[in-house]
């Protein structure tokens, strides 16, 4: 199991300094026309369809005489650019989820001008809010019962045209929004003892993407004194190819138990469920109609077929469980039918989805009541609680909400991270870029509100922040929102979700509900609320005050180098950068950074045009580099014990100091040194923090003829600097040197030598090498690097 991570959430996205995020409003518009009523159980619900329509939805219970308790859907949809007119139903649909694999289904009735009859409609609306097909019927109300998707853009659906509970008949709709053919179910048959076989309705049927549908046709007879007796019947299993034809008929069952089609396996094989009391039969045929397996079942005493859905596992088990249906129930079977275990999730359940290492995530949304489970294969709970939200993207990630954290669970069904938040009511959804964005509503109690608005739980005032994560939890920006009310004692504001604009890249919607309580409001007053859906369309986050700030990494900053210069940090991409020099706008220097060369005062103005802020920085000088050079005061052979004479320039301001062979020579700072030994010698002139070190002259002193050389003058160690290994040159006398290495606390070190070559095994730092040749002595630095 993978490790998931827990996250803070604090507040600690990096700003420039002294800079707040802030936006701009680009307007607000009401969508739809104001609706009065009481706000039922619930909040505000809103998604985005895949072109970039915003689907807004809210519970309510309307009032006339008397507020009725049948709670009804509000839904929108509205094009983002809001260029297009809104389209706004009303649903009742019983569990609140008038989405059916995406799609969306609205129920009503139109009254024909002309005749004035009314007529009961269904209306399709495909994921993107386009309507794909309307249904209509004079003698009953239509309900659509099942509704998949097809392969090639359209979809199949099943419709009640004869006001019972089962359909009657399954259509084919195409892309193009045309029935391409209708087919009408068989009639359940039955009879008597003594009577004819009359029809009843079928089962619901199961449609696949396909285009093909199957279905159960049964015949029964019953007891003529007891209907509920029933003492024979057949049951078959009809296929119905994408054509809309018939392509075979085979006997399910011929028991007294109650059959269904619940679905298909992995291998696309139907299922078909026979169920009496404990006991049941889980039949599979191929696409040839051929029966390919038959298990005995051991089921729940008085289990019955209502809502149940058969769900493949990849073990080679499988899953029964109820789908939209109040009491939850679902039961894991191994391959041979045995029961192993039993989960009671929770009502309603819409969604289930199992994955490949056998982890089990379902999903119930109950009037806007959401609960989630994530359970191992063993059917034990990782996660299962009630929650606030929850979306999933195209990758197979899914993100919910609680009223503390939010999660992620990954493709392979663990939980990747959680992110810790304020108490807060949440609505997630997707950025542009596919990042995840946060809309919180925080709730605080309004003492001011009228009783009236405290009796409907709308006593509050709501602050909003929209903050929008990464795919790995990591916090991007947290932008505060304002939408307040015009009267705090009579009204409350509701946010729906927060979602990017198809206008312009990083704009956004915000969707949202305006719940006022209306004047004279009473018990039962049909009137006492109106609520007012609108959109709010704002710029993406911004810096509402800005400080630019300059700053180096380089330690000094002279003529003569690259330079980098580094105006604000931007993670979040906000800003836009123009450099200076000497008050001078170099056209090409556009980014957060500059390499200057050349001397000068350097500025950069950082702007973020969205909220219209701008700042210029401090000023940068670069100084002219310094100038250093040696001149010798002598020409010609120098013999000891003269000293050669070097002089640096000089000019005001200016400080000195010597070398020799690379090394500073202590205590030598003036603007002239005198040489008494061979070497190589430079000077390091220093102005104002700029500093230059001249190129190195080599200086000779000679020997009189005749004269010996001095023993400093016959010894010498090099190379210096060394990693150990060094070469020491030594008088020519026959009497024998005498060689040691010692450190700066006297103490002595070491050393291998052979043939002027030697080996120091020392730590890197300052030594001294001693040389004694009868009475005289001298010691030369050896400096030990790594």
């Amino acid at each position: 199991m993978k490790k998931v991570f827990i996250l803070i959430f604090i507040t600690a996205v990096w700003l420039p300094s002294q800079a707040q995020l802030g936006y701009r409003t680009q307007w607000e518009k009401s969508v739809g026309s104001s609706l009065n009523g009481e706000l039922a159980i619930g909040w505000p619900f809103s998604h985005q369809t895949p072109n970039g329509s915003i689907l807004f939805s809210f519970p309510y219970r309307q009032c006339v005489l008397k507020c009725s308790t049948t709670v009804l859907n509000r839904t929108i949809f509205v094009d983002s650019t809001l260029k297009k007119d809104s389209r706004y139903l009303l649903n009742n649909n019983y569990d609140y989820q008038p989405f059916i694999n995406g799609y969306f289904v609205e129920t009503g009735n139109i009254t024909e001008s002309q005749t004035n009859k009314v007529y009961y409609t269904s209306t399709v609306y495909d994921p993107n809010s386009d309507v794909k097909a309307v249904f209509k019927r004079a003698e009953n109300p239509l309900k659509v019962g099942a509704l998949t998707p097809t392969s090639n853009g359209g979809f199949l659906i099943s419709l009640h045209e004869n006001g019972a509970f089962v359909p009657d008949s399954i259509i084919s709709v195409g892309k193009n929004r045309q029935v391409t053919w209708k087919y009408a179910m068989r009639s359940e048959l039955f009879r008597w003892q003594d009577s004819t076989y009359k029809p009843t309705a079928s089962d619901e049927p199961f449609l696949g993407n396909d285009k093909t549908a199957a279905y159960i046709a049964k015949k029964e007879i019953r007891s003529k004194t007891d209907f509920s007796l029933l003492l024979a019947t057949t049951k078959n299993l009809v296929l119905v190819d994408s054509t809309g034809r018939e392509k075979w008929t085979v006997l399910a069952d011929s028991s007294v138990y109650t059959t269904k089609i619940v679905g298909q396996d992995a291998q696309s094989r139907y299922v078909v469920l026979t169920v009496k009391d404990s006991t049941g039969n889980l039949l599979k045929f191929d696409k040839e109609g051929k029966k390919a397996e038959t298990l005995s079942l051991k089921l729940p005493p008085f289990y019955n077929l209502n809502n149940v859905a058969f769900q493949s596992t990849p073990d080679h088990g499988f899953l029964l469980f109820r789908k939209n249906y109040a009491i939850p129930e679902l039961i894991k079977f191994d391959s041979t039918g045995l029961p192993q275990w039993r989960f009671l999730g929770p009502a309603y359940l819409n969604k289930l989805k199992v994955y490949s290492n056998g982890r089990i995530l379902g999903y119930s949304h109950y009037y806007n009541d959401y609960k989630l489970f994530l359970l191992t294969p063993s059917g034990s709970p990782i996660f299962s609680d009630k929650i606030i939200h929850f979306v999933e993207n195209n990758q197979g990630w899914i993100y919910f909400t609680t009223s503390q954290k939010v999660y992620a669970v990954n493709p392979e069904g663990e939980l990747a991270w959680t992110v810790e938040r304020p108490t807060s009511y949440a609505i997630l959804s997707f950025d542009r870029d596919g990042t995840l964005l946060l809309t919180e509503t925080i709730s605080a109690k309004n003492e001011n509100a009228a009783s009236f608005l405290k009796l409907a739980g709308l006593d509050v005032v709501n602050k909003y922040r929209i903050s929008k994560f990464s795919s790995t939890g990591r916090l991007i920006w947290a932008l505060p929102v304002k939408l307040p009310v015009q009267d705090s004692t009579r009204q409350a504001r509701m946010l729906a979700g927060t979602y990017p604009s198809n206008d312009q890249k990083g704009e956004y919607l915000i969707s949202q509900l305006l719940v006022t309580l209306n004047p004279d409001a009473t018990m039962g007053n049909w009137d006492n609320f109106s609520h007012i859906t609108s959109v709010t369309k704002i710029t993406r986050p911004c810096y509402e005050n800005l400080t630019a700030t300059l700053q180096s990494t380089a330690s000094t900053l002279c003529e003569g180098q690259k330079l980098p210069l580094t105006a604000n940090p931007d993670s979040l991409h906000f800003l836009s950068y123009q450099w200076q020099r000497n008050g001078q706008i170099l056209p090409a220097a556009l980014q957060s950074t500059f390499d200057a060369t050349a001397t000068g005062t350097y500025r950069v103005l950082v702007r973020d045009t969205v909220c219209g802020v701008s700042s210029l920085s401090p000023i940068i000088e670069i100084k002219p580099a310094v100038e250093a050079t040696v001149t010798p005061e002598m020409t010609g052979p120098i013999y000891a014990p003269q000293k050669a004479r070097l002089k640096a320039n000089e000019g005001a301001g200016l400080t000195y100091q010597w070398l020799k062979d690379g090394i500073e020579i202590m205590g030598e700072t003036s603007a002239v040194y005198e040489a008494g030994e061979s070497g190589n010698y430079a000077v390091r002139v220093t102005k104002d923090g700029c500093r230059n070190t001249s190129q190195t002259l080599g200086v000779t002193i000679l020997q009189p003829l005749g004269m010996e050389p001095t023993l400093t003058e016959s010894v010498n160690v090099y190379p210096n600097p060394t990693n150990g290994k060094f070469h020491l040159t030594l008088p020519s006398q026959s009497q024998q040197p005498f060689v040691e290495m010692l450190d700066a606390t006297g103490r002595s070190w070491p050393l291998q030598g052979r043939a002027g070559y030697y080996q120091a095994e020392a730590t890197p730092g300052l030594y001294w090498i001693r040389v004694k040749v009868g009475n005289e002595e001298i010691k030369k630095r050896l400096i030990i690097i790594h």
